[in-house]
């Protein structure tokens, strides 16, 4: 019998196994901040409590429930979590691995999930996202000796495309969205997930983010990398996987550097320093 979307993702956020992997989210620690915050973040390596879920995040895996068809998620017949009844059938469900959501969150998202599928329908995008393939899928391959893990929101059967689902309070601007996801490491998920279907599948797919925003009208937009831009992706990827093999062997994850950093003004402050030096201070009122 296959796993199910709930042993799918336990076996993948667990990380079993003899030897901790690399996941596109540690990937993009090790860049953006230091391999100890990677290391503080992984589950087989961190000395500290993983984050809990969010408000924000508990809404986002009940849109994936619903558009992608896995079942992570039980729906507990409380208006909130405050009483003791309620938080106990919450903890219950985290104990089970599961996701707790609240009905009325459950609404919400079930209203989202119906205005993104009314939308789809009506992209000038081919193939549709989120059809003929599978939810959750998960690849475990190994790049530059290191052991990788990866679980895709969406993969094709014929493996040519997949489809990333994103859920933003803020916006779902294709312009916006395409600036911030480069701030956010998002880049180095989408090589990191091609990278995965190449080595398990031998095939280069189409990588695509179907973004979403949670307040109405819930609007949706596709986003995919340029060319130039996986490349430049690619290649910060090969630099996680070099900075992950060189920490996991010596045991060693710094944070910032022991030196003293010395701060300089930056240049626009140089320019506003450059102003106040032409005001004569015996005429500004204090």
């Amino acid at each position: 019998m296959a796993a199910t979307a709930t042993e799918r993702a336990a076996d993948y956020h667990q990380d079993p196994g003899e030897t901790p992997t690399l996941s596109s989210t540690i990937a993009r620690l090790l860049l953006s901040s230091t391999p100890a915050h990677a290391k503080a973040r992984h589950p087989r390596l961190s000395d500290y409590p993983l984050p809990a879920s969010t408000r924000a995040m508990t809404t986002g895996t009940a849109v994936h429930q619903i558009l992608l068809r896995d079942d992570r998620i039980d729906v507990i017949e409380v208006n909130d979590f405050k009483s003791k009844a309620a938080r106990e059938a919450r903890d219950a469900t985290l104990a089970d691995g599961r996701v707790p959501i609240s009905r009325p969150m459950w609404d919400e998202a079930e209203t989202i999930a119906g205005r993104v599928l009314e939308q789809m329908a009506g992209l000038n995008v081919k193939p549709t996202p989120f059809t003929a393939g599978q939810a959750e899928h998960v690849i475990r391959f190994v790049d530059s000796g290191a052991q990788c893990r990866s679980m895709l929101d969406w993969l094709r059967d014929d493996r040519a495309t997949i489809d990333d689902l994103k859920t933003t309070g803020l916006t779902a601007d294709p312009a916006q969205w395409g600036r911030k996801l480069f701030k956010t490491g998002f880049d180095v998920q989408a090589a990191f997930y091609v990278r995965a279907v190449e080595a398990a599948y031998g095939v280069t797919p189409t990588f695509r983010w179907v973004v979403v925003e949670t307040k109405p009208p819930y609007p949706v937009s596709v986003v995919q990398l340029t060319e130039r831009a996986m490349e430049s992706a690619r290649v910060k990827v090969d630099a996680a996987i070099s900075i992950w093999n060189e920490c996991l062997a010596s045991g060693v994850w710094p944070a910032y550097s022991a030196d003293v950093f010395e701060a300089d003004v930056p240049g626009w402050m140089t320019d506003e320093a450059d102003r106040w030096s032409e005001v004569d201070l015996v005429d500004v009122p204090f």
